[in-house]
């Protein structure tokens, strides 16, 4: 990580989530220009754009069918899936209140779960054979398989330097992780899994603790793994990386196990709540991404409700 001292703010925190008609939701991911994709879930699963206090519901084909969202782009192009279950889900990328349908492998269940600024749009779709493939999407109608023969592959994250910069998971052997760094493929250590990575090639995720008793956090960069600190709770993970390495994520509390949205910056580990001014009785769970102006999201408690929360540093 990078030893530059760098003063971490102090939040605001949005609840962007609050009006919405739902049992729960969670701010997925957040881009440059600041707009946020939110996953709202009920008796169906729900989707939504937000920009600027606005929000735009990423509306399927039909009422009664499920709507989940991957990831954004800093065009504001929306990618996700939709379906009546998620065994049964088809591809799509949005953006403008145009949904645009996205091609599958052999015609199995597909998602797509980020997109780049290139509009290189990523995700998993099965082949014939029940396996899930990582894909590639430059365009709509030509998938590219990007997986292992033979193996089941996922690809958890994308970065701006050419889309063979991701993560890849072999399920035939779950602890077995590949770096794809253009043309170089690096395997991560046994039990550890990637969740995001950024334009520099530095990746954070989780490892499994001995006997599966639990996950810690991780940076990853030039091959070497760093563990991060956790709050005191054995369940922790990193979710996103931004360009500055600043690290997001959640952690449980050592006593009661309550998990905290967390921020790791200056080789520290921060608890959220405690660099928000005023929560306004919001409690602050999980932080999901994070953008290039440290802007976070994730969830909160707020009357015993999970919405989507968007945290802005205070300048």
């Amino acid at each position: 990580m990078k030893d530059k001292i760098t003063a971490v703010p102090k939040y605001r925190v949005i609840g962007i989530g609050k009006t919405l008609d739902c049992e729960h939701s969670i701010a997925v991911a957040v881009n440059n220009r600041g707009q946020v994709v939110i996953q709202a879930m009920g008796k169906f699963a729900t989707s939504y754009l937000w920009t600027n206090g606005k929000i735009i519901e990423i509306t399927p084909p039909e009422r009664g069918v499920n709507c989940w969202v991957g990831g954004l782009n800093d065009h504001g192009t929306v990618v996700g899936s939709i379906g009546a279950d998620r065994e049964h889900r088809t591809a799509y990328s949005w953006q403008a209140s145009k949904r645009t349908g996205l091609y599958p492998l052999d015609r199995g269940n597909t998602y797509a779960t980020g997109i780049t600024n290139d509009d290189v749009a990523y995700g998993d779709s099965y082949n014939r054979h029940g396996i899930a493939r990582g894909v590639l999407w430059r365009k709509r109608d030509d998938p590219y398989d990007i997986g292992v023969a033979g193996s089941s592959v996922h690809i958890a994250g994308v970065s701006s330097d050419g889309p063979y910069t991701a993560y890849a998971e072999n399920r035939g052997n779950p602890i077995s992780w590949i770096l794809y760094n253009g043309n170089r493929m690096e395997y991560l250590p046994e039990g550890c899994i990637g969740h995001n990575i950024n334009d520099q090639g530095a990746a954070v995720g989780a490892c499994s603790l001995p006997k599966n008793k639990g996950t810690q956090p991780f940076f990853y960069f030039k091959q070497k793994l760093t563990k991060l600190p956790t709050l005191g709770s054995k369940i922790a993970c990193a979710r996103d990386i931004n360009n500055q390495e600043w690290i997001v994520g959640q952690s449980g509390l050592l006593i009661t196990q309550q998990q905290r949205g967390c921020l790791w910056c200056n080789n520290r580990l921060y608890d959220l709540n405690r660099l928000i001014q005023s929560s306004g009785k919001l409690l602050v769970t999980n932080a999901t991404s994070i953008n290039n102006s440290n802007l976070i999201v994730g969830a909160a408690i707020v009357g015993g409700k999970e919405i989507a929360c968007l945290l802005v540093p205070e300048r």
